[in-house]
């Protein structure tokens, strides 16, 4: 599967496409482009059923990449990393890969702000944007502790059943 190398930044991107080889070049410049961008935790495999979807499959070019410490791509971890690097990488990721304006579809409550960041920033880019996340809540402290809470659980569950009751927390 492809990389996408920015060398500048350490950052190598791990991407896929619907299209023979996942080339690129194979772009057909008469399909309208979908660039979709998985879920918090999650990887590109998350969107294997848009990828098999015919609807989807056979009247779009569709491209998909692991998010920064996501799946396959590498990156130095940064405290820099926020939503407004995230939209940034996005576009990036389009000028790399020559991408004419695409859609966007976007899933998950960071990705979805990412996404509409970078419409702020780059709005000839994007044609239009499926935002697909429920709203966070009001009350801001209670999400960081649900997170932190989570992490904490994850990272130091005394048993295998008390991971799994966290994985399916995020499920």
């Amino acid at each position: 599967m492809p990389y996408l190398d920015l060398a500048k930044d350490k950052i190598s991107i791990w991407y896929t496409t619907n299209l023979k080889n996942d080339n690129i070049a194979n772009l057909d410049r008469n399909k309208p482009t979908i660039l979709i961008l998985h879920g918090m935790f999650l990887n590109t495999r998350f969107l294997a059923p848009q990828f098999n979807d015919p609807r989807l499959n056979d009247n779009f070019n569709l491209i998909a990449y692991d998010a920064m410490s996501c799946g396959k791509t590498k990156n130095p971890v940064s405290p820099y990393n926020d939503l407004w690097c995230q939209a940034a990488l996005i576009a990036q990721v389009s000028f790399e890969l020559k991408l004419p304006p695409f859609h966007l579809m976007a899933n998950g409550m960071n990705p979805v702000a990412a996404a509409m960041r970078f419409n702020i920033l780059f709005p000839g880019r994007c044609l239009s944007m499926s935002l697909n996340s429920i709203p966070g809540p009001l009350d801001i402290d209670w999400c960081a502790k649900a997170y932190t809470d989570l992490l904490q659980l994850w990272s130091f569950a005394p048993n295998l059943e008390q991971i799994e009751e966290a994985c399916m927390e995020v499920a």
